[in-house]
């Protein structure tokens, strides 16, 4: 029996600072080694090389680092551009044509088969629709090196792991999770998709709404109107309920607008006004303040954000409804635990208790104090691409899980947050040149657009 399985997105797949590299560090191995899962019994895909997939802005800060040391001036940063493309250059050729490219080696059947930027509809996408997508691409553009298809090529490996032509049309994330369930059976699944559903039109500072049905897979819409979630999410779950799986833990989605890659200000330059939780803008956190301007620099209003909370509030309904359905299927509240956690929305005054080891992080983007070198209190819990989670985070996911499925999973224990913390490199061990990433941000965006490959 599979004592766990996952089916979900960058979140539950362990997407950090730009990439996917270290899928250990997701919240369902957490969950996994506090349930004493043996290692080969939880099986993870493996993009350690070259840092993972589409850019790992941790490694690259400190390559940075070594060569330029505590900070990057104004002089220097001419240098650093060519710098980083060809770090860019290193990963586009590790997974283009490098060890990224070939097979494992053997035929894998992973138990988490999470894969950044799906939505509620991609579980349905098989290997070979990857695999169309990508084959083509493959090119070594000099200019502009980014790995082509990134999405497609971690899903690719994570469902047909050794290339086998003949398995590419039985192959998904729901197809691999039969897979497993004839073969083992399924004792605890994972299910966390709808994210993505809405986090574009944050992300892109922009919102492209579809119409009444579901425009399906490979969209190019950013906010799903609610007729068309729910087409998506019902046959989901359709599909789900033919794995027959013992227990299912269902996570709702986070408030978006909370993240801090999309800062939020006020149209005087001034603090949140008591009672209020939206800001008058929402711009890229690496455009300061006093240099913003509404008709120069793209902007969510307000008024925007809050359709796109709103809108959550309407998927996790349909979300909450479907779970309560079914006896065997849980509701993991992931939005209630981030509107808790959110330190700018609540007034400086985050309303979640955190556990002793980590009490002094917080959801604002990463910053380090001069003098120390330690990160700043109230910072932590999000990775350098102001998004996704810091190991820390995903162990705050965890622990959510956990407390939902301690009634249902026999002698599962709660995360060692001390332990997750010293091995946390960016919060235990930040790069030196921590202070210049809002910079270097800047520039990965002003030359090679990072925000179209942040999901």
């Amino acid at each position: 029996m599979a004592q766990l399985v996952a089916i979900g997105d960058s979140l539950t797949q362990g997407f950090a600072s730009g990439a996917i590299s270290q899928t250990e560090k997701s919240y369902p191995k957490i969950i996994a080694d506090c349930m004493n899962i043996p290692r080969n019994n939880f099986r993870l895909p493996n993009f350690r090389g070259a840092g993972g997939l589409p850019l790992n802005i941790e490694l690259l800060a400190r390559e940075l680092e070594q060569k330029y040391g505590t900070t990057i001036d104004t002089f220097e940063w001419v240098s650093a551009v060519f710098d980083i493309n060809a770090f860019l250059d290193k990963v586009e050729d590790y997974w283009e044509r490098g060890g990224g490219s070939k097979p494992s080696g053997s035929d894998v059947l992973f138990h988490n088969l999470a894969i950044f930027g799906y939505k509620a509809r991609d579980p349905f996408i098989t290997a070979l629709e990857c695999k169309n997508r990508f084959v083509t691409k493959t090119s070594d553009d000099v200019l502009m090196p980014i790995t082509s298809a990134s999405r497609e090529r971690t899903a690719y490996r994570t469902l047909n792991p050794n290339s086998e032509p003949l398995l590419d049309s039985t192959r998904s994330q729901l197809l691999v999770a039969k897979e497993i369930a004839a073969k083992e059976g399924i004792d605890n699944l994972i299910l966390a998709l709808g994210a993505n559903n809405a986090l574009g039109s944050l992300v892109h500072l922009e919102i492209k709404e579809t119409g009444q049905n579901s425009p399906g897979t490979f969209s190019k819409f950013n906010l799903w109107s609610v007729e068309a979630f729910k087409q998506d999410y019902l046959a989901l779950a359709r599909e789900i309920d033919a794995l027959n799986s013992g227990h299912v833990f269902v996570a709702n989605i986070p408030h978006v607008t909370i993240v801090p890659l999309a800062n939020g200000m006020m149209k005087n330059g001034g603090a949140l006004p008591p009672g209020e939780i939206y800001f008058d803008y929402y711009k890229h956190f690496w455009i300061q303040d006093q240099d913003y301007s509404p008709s120069l620099h793209k902007h969510l209003t307000g008024a925007q954000a809050k359709i796109i909370d709103r809108r959550i509030d309407e998927f996790n309904i349909i979300i909450k409804e479907e779970v309560a359905k079914r006896p065997n299927w849980h509701l993991v509240d992931l939005c209630s635990m981030l509107d808790r956690l959110a330190s700018r929305r609540n007034h400086g005054r985050p309303l979640y208790p955190l556990p002793g080891p980590i009490a002094d992080l917080g959801t604002r983007f990463f910053e380090i104090d001069e003098a120390t070198r330690k990160i700043k209190r109230g910072t932590g819990f999000f990775s350098l691409d102001g998004v996704h989670p810091t190991y820390c985070g995903y162990a705050l996911v965890a622990q959510e899980f956990i407390n939902v499925m301690r009634p249902f999973v026999q002698g599962i224990k709660d995360v060692d947050f001390a332990h997750i913390r010293a091995n946390d490199t960016l919060v235990s061990n930040p790069p030196r040149t921590l202070d210049d990433i809002v910079s270097m941000l800047g520039v990965l965006e002003r030359y090679f657009f990072f925000v179209e490959w942040v999901i």
